[in-house]
């Protein structure tokens, strides 16, 4: 275990260790009952004062993440998450491994993924769409075909930056996002989350400064944090990211990535509205900063008027956008694009190349005869009105059957809903009493706070389930947040000691 400690960071080391353990320990990379080190070895390797670890224990203490036992030391509190359900015991042969230090700073996302695989498992917390609503069968059919006639694409290492003929046809799609750029500025990933981890990986190190929204969309939390980077947050509201709180934080500190979903936002479901969108791009303009625009379901839209990009508005190259279009068109695709230009492309592609040498080509070609024809925007069209129909039916059922006191956003778009409980009710129990005793996963809203963690809310996705289950299972999620907000014990942590 290496613990890095910077002096000369504007994060305090008391809190540099807090959000070291709290990720640790929220990760599964500690497990519950583990003995963390003692207050005197610390200070001595890290040559830092007793207190300011005492400080940061304590803090671990106030979050229910740990608990001190007197004259023996600081363990990890027993949480009622399912992380334990999913873990193995260590074979004694592999024992010798724990004293292998490892650079992890946190895997939530991970860690989490877990619980969204069970056979039984009525599952909200995966973001995706069932796979009855998904395009496949025509996609497939016209892959075959062109595969059948150019066989030769199998034999074939794709190119770094992406196929120019994908790249084209993407080129012509993101016309009707009123994004004008040319196949050479596309370079196309193995998803959106290699899109992220190239741009982290490629501009961000040890004490950079990322600006990121919170909640957030935790794969990328876990990128830029492997990264060393310094997470600086900005809270959302119904307008988007807060530019207001971000010019004040940008008074005193110089970002170099702004991490946004302005569009749909994971996992609150709001987009940023234009006025902010605009003060966004003149914030980063000011500052030399580079806004990364993450785009995994703008064509998900309840609202009739178009929605506009960052990326449309960007004449100076701040802007480097995601384009995901696994989750519009299928998770096993693993494809996204990035748009940029200049000397900031050309670096993506060098890491491109040094992390896989080029995104399947096979991948590429399946999808590219569906996104060229009229099929695109006529699934698109027929889509949105199922999922809308679904949306709606969430809503309706919350309405009538959620306990007093908790409250959920209204998503214009994308396959999200989030949801606030009150705040003696405890997200990480009512995850582990679901997932026990019904078998219904969600989303704990820990993992989206890339610092100060909340624990009273969750996100759940309306578009995985089948249909005919969704009455059942968000009548027995209310029902469960009902019988744990009566319960007296409901916040409370056990301890394993």
């Amino acid at each position: 275990m290496i613990i890095e400690i910077d002096r000369n960071s504007i994060i305090t080391i008391t809190q540099q260790l807090f959000e070291f353990f709290s990720d640790r320990i929220l990760s599964g990379l500690f497990k519950d009952g583990q003995q963390l080190p003692s207050i005197r070895t610390l200070s001595k390797e890290l040559n830092i004062s007793p207190m300011t670890i005492v400080k940061a224990y304590n803090e671990l203490e106030k979050n229910g993440l740990a608990v001190t036992i007197q004259g023996k030391g600081t363990y990890v509190n027993q949480r009622n998450n399912i992380e334990k359900l999913n873990s193995f015991p260590e074979h004694n042969d592999f024992q010798w491994q724990m004293g292998i230090p490892d650079y992890l700073s946190r895997s939530q996302f991970q860690s989490n993924s877990n619980l969204t695989y069970g056979n039984n498992m009525y599952n909200l917390s995966i973001a995706s769409i069932n796979y009855k609503l998904l395009p496949t069968a025509d996609i497939l059919k016209d892959s075959l075909n062109l595969t059948e006639r150019n066989i030769e694409y199998l034999a074939q290492y794709p190119p770094v930056q992406g196929d120019h003929e994908f790249r084209n046809v993407l080129s012509n799609y993101l016309k009707s996002k009123e994004i004008s750029t040319a196949p050479e500025n596309i370079l196309i990933t193995s998803g959106s989350q290699q899109g992220i981890s190239l741009i982290a990986s490629t501009f961000v190190g040890p004490g950079d400064i990322v600006v990121m929204e919170t909640p957030t969309y935790p794969g990328a939390i876990d990128l830029f944090k492997s990264r060393g980077a310094v997470i600086l947050t900005v809270p959302v509201d119904n307008e988007g990211m807060r530019t207001d709180i971000l010019i004040s934080l940008c008074d005193k500190h110089s970002p170099k990535i702004i991490y946004t979903m302005p569009n749909f936002h994971n996992p609150t479901g709001c987009s940023m509205s234009l006025r902010r969108k605009i003060e966004l791009l003149d914030i980063a303009k000011f500052n030399n900063s580079i806004i990364v625009e993450d785009d995994p379901w703008s064509e998900i839209s309840y609202k009739k008027e178009k929605i506009k990009s960052i990326k449309s508005m960007d004449t100076d190259g701040h802007v480097v956008y995601i384009k995901g279009l696994s989750k519009i068109l299928g998770p096993a695709y693993r494809l996204a694009a990035i748009v940029a230009e200049g000397s900031i492309l050309s670096r993506l592609i060098n890491a491109k190349a040094n992390h896989d040498l080029g995104t399947s080509m096979l991948n590429q070609k399946t999808l590219l005869d569906f996104i060229k024809s009229n099929k695109m925007n006529s699934y698109l069209d027929n889509l949105n009105k199922k999922l809308l129909r679904r949306r709606d039916k969430v809503i309706n059922l919350l309405k009538h059957n959620a306990p007093s006191g908790v409250n959920w956003t209204i998503p214009e778009g994308g396959i999200n809903l989030w949801i606030t409980l009150p705040k003696s009710l405890n997200v990480e129990k009512l995850l582990y009493h679901s997932v026990t005793t019904k078998n219904i996963s969600f989303l704990p809203g820990t993992i989206c706070y890339p610092n100060e963690v909340e624990f009273n809310h969750l996100r759940i996705c309306f578009t995985y389930l089948d249909e005919e289950h969704i009455e059942n299972i968000i009548i027995e999620l209310c029902n469960l947040m009902k019988l744990l907000n009566s319960d007296e014990k409901g916040s409370c942590y056990v301890p394993v000691i």
